[in-house]
């Protein structure tokens, strides 16, 4: 993955989702499968009214590994940034937890 694509991610995932509607790109413009799965998923995440932050993104790619498509590292997520916790998602966070 290349320094601007982890920094999109990263600020895409700083900003709660709230910056990708600033910026035109797909999935297949990654240069990594790792990166293309994570874009394409924070689309999904921001798509569907949940936060779009580390936890929600490590969740949903912990998802992508119990149906047996293991792409992303297990931790990888939490490469791109430092967790951020907020008042906005704690109701999704606890959700997550109580599974």
């Amino acid at each position: 993955m290349t320094p601007a694509e982890k920094a999109v991610l990263e600020a895409l995932l700083v900003s709660d989702g709230g910056c990708l509607h600033e910026i035109s790109l797909e999935p297949r413009d990654f240069s990594t499968v790792q990166g293309e799965i994570l874009y394409g998923l924070i689309q999904e995440i921001v798509g569907s009214g949940r936060p779009a932050d580390p936890l929600t993104l490590d969740d949903e790619t912990s998802r992508l590994d119990e149906a047996g498509r293991r792409a992303v590292p297990q931790g990888f997520v939490w490469t791109l940034t430092s967790p951020t916790a907020s008042e906005a998602s704690v109701t999704y966070h606890a959700a997550i937890v109580a599974r």
